[in-house]
């Protein structure tokens, strides 16, 4: 006869664990909750967490995840201060090696450039439009005109020339950027109202890479404007993300519709640079002047060949 299983004596139930709500220690001192180092300040000297309390309310949820995107904190509004109030002070500060107290330049720019091409979304301000067969992006900056001719009417060599002007040369290259004109025209008048819509919609998706470009050629012009001050190209780069930051807050604000506030917002902006570039490079007035009309020229240049470099790739390849 099979002898009986041995009895086991019951497992001891399951503590209840208690909830960590402090950062003290049974000894009475404060310890970090992420490495248990003991805290005399209020972040950590071991692993520099923040000395807070492990209890997670909706509020602090909600603070977490906006910081971890934006880096909304203290320093947020500090550094926002210091740009619009104290052009050039971000810049010097940054360069100086005063960096704790503010957001750093990268993460500000792309900040203020997400804050804005949100804001224009939502406003529907500088959307593409299509009238008349002509549609506009950019602020205008871009026209393509698709009622110039109908190819489908057009016949011969020649009919094909009154369409497309031959301007350029009789290569393979030049054969296919005119075939693939005629080719996408066709479709956008095809396309009727919804072709301004299809290419507005690539045009700003594309948009936020193509304005980065920007930064490193006005940080390219700065080093050879400055190039008596034997400044590092990336104390220029610094300069540049700051003043374009600076630029996408204002055109935050001409969203607003106001009458004139784009031309205030404009004149201020020219302002800006001008105390900017006294404040970071240090010269005298007459010379910033006539450098900040040589650097408000080449970066409108730049802008305006990016923007058509732009649609011209929506167009082709779109």
């Amino acid at each position: 006869m099979a002898s009986p299983l041995p009895q086991h004596p019951p497992f001891p139930p399951a503590s209840e664990p208690s909830p960590v709500t402090s950062s003290i220690s049974p000894d009475g001192a404060r310890r970090c909750l992420n490495c248990g180092a003991a805290l005399a300040t209020p972040f950590c000297p071991q692993c520099g967490q923040r000395d807070i309390d492990a209890s997670l309310s909706v509020r602090d949820f909600v603070h977490e995840l906006v910081a971890e995107h934006f880096g909304l904190d203290s320093k947020v509004a500090r550094t926002l201060i210091a740009l619009v109030r104290w052009p050039g002070r971000l810049t010097n500060e940054f360069i100086q090696g005063r960096r704790v107290r503010y957001v750093p330049p990268l993460r500000l720019y792309l900040s203020l450039s997400v804050l804005f091409f949100l804001f224009s979304a939502v406003t529907d301000r500088g959307a593409t439009t299509s009238k008349n067969g002509t549609i506009e992006a950019g602020g205008g900056v871009v026209r393509i005109d698709t009622t110039s001719a109908n190819p489908s009417k057009l016949k011969g060599r020649k009919a094909q020339s009154e369409f497309l002007s031959d301007t350029l040369h009789s290569s393979a290259a030049g054969r296919w950027i005119k075939r693939r004109a005629n080719q996408r025209i066709t479709e956008l008048r095809e396309q009727g109202k919804t072709a301004g819509t299809q290419f507005g919609n690539e045009f700003t998706r594309e948009l936020p890479d193509a304005v980065f470009l920007l930064v490193p050629m006005l940080a390219l012009m700065l080093s050879v404007v400055y190039y008596g001050q034997h400044r590092y190209y990336a104390e220029h780069l610094v300069f540049a993300l700051h003043f374009q930051a600076f630029v996408f807050a204002a055109l935050i604000v001409t969203l607003i519709p106001i009458p004139l506030l784009d031309v205030a917002v404009w004149l201020g902006g020219i302002a800006y640079g001008y105390l900017a570039l006294r404040t970071v490079y240090a010269e005298g007035r007459g010379i910033t002047a006539l450098k900040l009309g040589v650097l408000g020229a080449g970066y409108a240049l730049c802008a305006v060949v990016v923007m058509s470099v732009l649609a011209l790739v929506v167009f082709f390849f779109g």
